[in-house]
């Protein structure tokens, strides 16, 4: 994690759907719908309450959205970069091994918390989803 940290968060897209280190989940199928599709429906406000748990299915965790019915659109999404991940086995699955580098050129911010014993360790990467 250290030198995943070292290399920088942001380098190439910090948007959802434009990140190449993205590109082999974006079509994968959970629940009937595309990760894309899913992505296109927490920008249009659809569905809400069905995404939370649908992104774990990815690894993701939603961390805000904005559902107002004036004003921009926007989601902070964080995508887990653990062992445990399930992020992890869908990146295998595609042949990416070096997934984690990959996604924290990409994202907006790593964040990573080191452990206690009320807390484990934990990395994630920040993403935005913007209307």
């Amino acid at each position: 994690m250290k030198a995943i940290n070292e290399r920088g968060a942001g380098k190439r897209n910090r948007d959802l759907l434009q990140a190449p280190s993205l590109k082999p989940l974006l079509g994968m199928v959970k629940k009937g719908l595309t990760l894309q599709d899913m992505f296109g429906k927490i920008i249009a406000g659809a569905d809400k309450g069905l995404w939370e748990a649908w992104m774990e299915t990815f690894g993701f965790e939603i961390r805000s959205v904005n559902y107002a019915p004036s004003g921009k659109r926007n989601a902070v999404l964080a995508l887990d970069l653990g062992i445990t991940s399930k992020a992890n086995a869908l990146f295998a699955k595609e042949g990416v091994p070096n997934w984690r580098s990959l996604v924290v050129e990409d994202c907006a911010e790593l964040k990573i918390r080191h452990a206690t014993e009320k807390t484990p360790f934990a990395a994630c990467a920040v993403f935005y989803l913007d209307k």
